[in-house]
């Protein structure tokens, strides 16, 4: 019996620590959900995605590159547009660009919407 706690502690211990540094996919839909104020759309399929660990202070970034279908796509351009609380810039590189003005008191809080009317980028950083 001490043994089989033992080998679970040690086992929760390890998948939690590995969570830690390398979260799930959920980690990046919340961010999403963060920066928008919005539920993320069904189609969302992460292609890419990074963080790094808190540091002591709980500052730490994330991205993530998220492809939509076409048409939540443009829905959320669309509903994003339309958010007073989100400041568009436009730029060559990106469709659109759009920051979290209200929620990003200490760092930036951007989604990127590229070119191809499926792919979005969500940056976290709150350093």
């Amino acid at each position: 019996m001490i043994l089989y706690l033992s080998i679970s502690s040690i086992g929760l211990s390890v998948y939690e620590t590995y969570r830690a540094f390398y979260p799930a996919d959920s980690f990046y839909f919340k961010e999403f959900e963060y920066v928008t104020n919005r539920k993320i759309p069904d189609s969302a399929e992460i292609k890419f995605k990074d963080s790094c660990y808190p540091d002591i202070h709980g500052k730490y970034f994330s991205k993530s590159v998220i492809e939509l279908s076409e048409n939540e796509f443009n829905k959320l351009l669309t509903e994003l547009r339309n958010n007073k609380n989100l400041v568009e810039s436009k730029t060559t590189n990106y469709l659109s660009v759009f920051n979290n003005k209200e929620k990003s008191k200490s760092g930036t809080l951007r989604i990127i919407f590229y070119k191809d009317r499926r792919t979005i980028e969500v940056y976290v950083d709150n350093f």
